[in-house]
């Protein structure tokens, strides 16, 4: 089965950097990668052994656009030999051999030259909307509701952050969507909801506006009335004799 760009580099993940503890970032994988590149070429004899959906992950992309890849630049020499029931595997060194190709031709660009920047934070679950702003791992999160968060809660938030090196502030989804996204495709979702709950938020304003409308011109009618009948009741009567 064809696996996303973020599962496939979860896939990755979970081969050199093991289980998550919600600190490690883009550029300590990609170090990581090229700390066991310069090792295998040292000693060939331990290079890292890597499955399809893996080698597309150490690529960072999907596993169709890797197959892509090898069907219209092929490498010089086969890349991945089968093993067992049809899986496809091959080592670390052969693969960014023929990355460091296709980056020659600007076919292909580590994460990072991708404009994802290293200090990007890897979460138990991708794609993943983290950021590390200045000084601070940040997570950024928008109250979605019409009751903002309360401090308490914000609060527990950070609390809850710190325990996994992160720190957690609250943002307007629009600084959210301007942050490094994983996934174009989760970030489309999130801008479609987005878009759903401020059109329903507008509408429901433009009824509490024409009602407020409707109440202040029936306060004003009303006032209006008390005054005439006010201004009536003490006007001088014609009958009244003149002196």
């Amino acid at each position: 089965m064809a696996l996303t760009a973020a599962d496939a580099y979860r896939r990755a993940i979970d081969r050199f950097l093991g289980k998550l503890s919600g600190a490690e970032t883009v550029g300590q994988m990609e170090k990581k990668v090229a700390d066991h590149l310069s090792l295998a070429k040292q000693r060939p004899k331990v290079d890292v052994e890597l499955s399809f959906n893996e080698a597309a992950g150490v690529l960072a992309m999907s596993t169709t656009q890797l197959e892509h890849l090898l069907e219209k630049h092929p490498p010089s020499e086969t890349l991945f030999t089968v093993k067992g029931a049809r899986k496809r595997s091959t080592t670390l060194i052969p693969l960014m051999a023929w990355a460091a190709e296709l980056k020659a031709k600007g076919l292909w660009k580590p994460l990072s030259e991708r404009g994802v920047a290293i200090d990007t934070l890897l979460t138990a679950e991708l794609p993943f909307l983290v950021a590390k702003g200045p000084g601070a791992k940040q997570f950024f999160l928008e109250p979605l509701t019409d009751q903002p968060i309360t401090e308490a809660a914000i609060r527990q938030l950070q609390a809850l952050g710190a325990q996994i090196g992160l720190g957690i502030r609250v943002c307007t989804l629009t600084e959210a969507f301007a942050q490094p996204w994983q996934d174009p495709d989760i970030k489309r979702q999130w801008v479609d909801a987005f878009n759903k709950a401020a059109q329903a938020q507008a509408s429901r304003l433009r009824d509490l506006a024409h009602q407020l409308d409707a109440a202040r011109a029936g306060v004003n009618e009303q006032t209006l009335e008390e005054r005439l009948s006010h201004a009536a009741q003490h006007a001088p009567s014609s009958n009244k004799r003149r002196f």
